[in-house]
């Protein structure tokens, strides 16, 4: 067969596949397809993908009738609901399916499958059949957009956000994955009544995502099941959950006591052990704003699931028991990841030494860098956190052994905010540093940043911030590439004044001195 006919023959499959007419597929289709390179893949089965940058630009669209741009604004103001996710994942974990209103017909749209890739953090396409029709739902922190195969169009649900190149080479990846296992795809879809949710996969390789998209959607879905519907058997019936190798920054299973499996996979068999167990995995991914009902409970979860695993190891549970003799407990942020005060070393070493002539119980926990729970934390020490166990040991040198300092650097999650449960104040910069101790742990305390840098999504009322006009921005060579990523001046005694001023009010205020 020449080269042409091979490609025609590939296209004539890509259209049955994605009309649903897999009774037509053949196995010269299947060869066709996969023997296609990845550069004829990209030309003639994805072809150059129309991108609608925003919902209302479909009203002028040609390639859909009026019937179909009513039912996709109807599915996008669906997504838009701060249940969305909390529904497809009741129907995907109590029907092994998720079901949509029709967008070419007037039935329903059923999802039972899905391809992830490591695209920006991970991307999750759900595929929904629609008649002789197919399209997907794409989940990330949210619902990002959906795709149309046979009319090769891509609608971007955020608003014009997303680069137009980065949908182009996503869809390419996509349709690159679906042929690189398009023969096991075809056995998986012989016989769909057998095909059921396999996981719900929670990770993200920034822990900041991890716990405030991720896990802060999945427990939204725990707490609807629980408080709205009263149905907890649901949610405890979740089939297995994924996390990848360098995204898994707390048990899951552990901290709702599930009964089902828990792997740590590579994020390139993700696809493969899914179609191989014979089902689809769905992201916990919502729009919703968290009410504070909801994140205190998930956020009193995590502590006390902490502390126990802390103090199930009897190695563990004698330094945290120390800890627990000091007073006050300091936590100091020390992340030296982009931005970063340059003093800090010197700064908090100042800081320490000024405290403890205040109280000499005082005790120190350093923060830096967050290992995940399945790397080994020295090696994850050496190989990622060198810069932030420099400071740390530039910090413990100037305080001198007299003060007890408890070193978090490379530590877990789990380990972090059990020491963060403990602590009385904090400094750290305005950013992910504040997360396990003001947002989790709800502790008060200083935080700093560049004066270009937004707090955005790290505001919390228990912070306080050092005003702009103590902070001077380190400007370099590199500065216009860097953006707001800047390091930053601060003069640590004018630091260490403001940090002890709000220590003592807040201590006055909590009436907790300690002998």
């Amino acid at each position: 067969m020449n080269q042409n006919s091979n490609i025609e023959l590939a296209k004539e499959c890509w259209n049955y596949y994605n009309k649903d007419l897999l009774k037509d597929i053949n196995s010269l289709h299947i060869n066709a397809l996969q023997n296609l390179s990845g550069e004829n893949i990209d030309k003639w089965v994805t072809g150059k993908v129309k991108i609608f940058n925003d919902i209302r630009e479909i009203k002028e669209s040609k390639e859909f009738n009026e019937h179909e741009k009513i039912q996709i604004k109807k599915l996008y103001t669906a997504t838009k609901d701060e249940n969305f996710s909390n529904l497809m994942l009741e129907m995907a974990v109590n029907k092994n399916e998720i079901l949509v209103n029709s967008i070419f017909g007037h039935g329903l749209a059923s999802c039972k499958q899905s391809i992830y890739l490591p695209l920006h953090g991970g991307k999750n396409f759900l595929r929904f059949i629609d008649g002789n029709e197919s399209f997907y739902i794409i989940q990330r922190f949210n619902i990002t957009g959906m795709y149309f195969p046979t009319k090769n169009i891509f609608i971007d649900f955020k608003s014009g956000h997303s680069r137009n190149s980065n949908i182009q080479k996503h869809i390419e990846k996509l349709n690159r994955e679906i042929v690189r296992l398009f023969d096991k795809i075809m056995d998986f879809l012989k016989n769909r009544n057998s095909i059921s949710l396999y996981a719900l996969l929670i990770s993200f390789f920034r822990p900041y995502h991890f716990f405030n998209d991720f896990l802060s959607s999945l427990h939204s879905f725990h707490y609807y099941m629980n408080h709205v519907l009263n149905k907890p058997e649901v949610f405890n019936k979740i089939p297995g959950i994924i996390s990848l190798e360098d995204g898994m920054f707390y048990s899951i299973k552990s901290l709702y006591s599930l009964s089902c499996k828990e792997q740590v996979v590579d994020v390139n068999d993700v696809n493969e052990i899914v179609i191989d167990n014979h089902g689809f995995i769905v992201l916990p991914s919502s729009n919703k704003h968290y009410p504070k009902q909801e994140k205190s409970e998930l956020n009193n979860l995590l502590v006390k699931r902490s502390v126990e695993s802390v103090l199930r190891d009897p190695k563990q549970a004698k330094k945290f028991n120390k800890l627990k003799e000091c007073f006050p407990i300091l936590w100091f942020g020390i992340c030296g990841e982009r931005r970063s005060w340059d003093e800090k070393a010197r700064g908090v070493a100042n800081i320490v030494r000024e405290v403890q002539k205040l109280y000499p119980n005082v005790g120190v926990v350093l923060d830096g860098l967050t290992s995940t729970e399945v790397q080994n934390e020295k090696i994850f020490r050496r190989e990622y956190a060198n810069g932030d166990i420099n400071v740390a040991k530039k910090i413990i040198k100037r305080i001198g052994p007299q003060v007890p300092v408890f070193n978090l650097v490379g530590s877990t999650s789990t380990k972090k905010i059990a020491y963060a449960s403990q602590v009385d104040f904090f400094l750290t910069s305005y950013s992910t540093d504040t997360m396990f101790v003001a947002h989790i742990c709800g502790k008060q305390g200083v935080a700093h940043m560049n004066t270009l840098k937004g707090t955005g999504q790290h505001e919390h009322p228990f912070i306080y911030k050092i005003p702009n006009k103590f902070i001077k921005n380190i400007i370099d060579e590199g500065s216009k590439r860097k953006g707001t990523n800047v390091s930053y001046s601060m003069k640590p005694k004018k630091v260490c004044s403001i940090f002890i001023g709000k220590l003592q009010e807040h201590l006055s205020k909590e009436n907790i001195f300690k002998e």
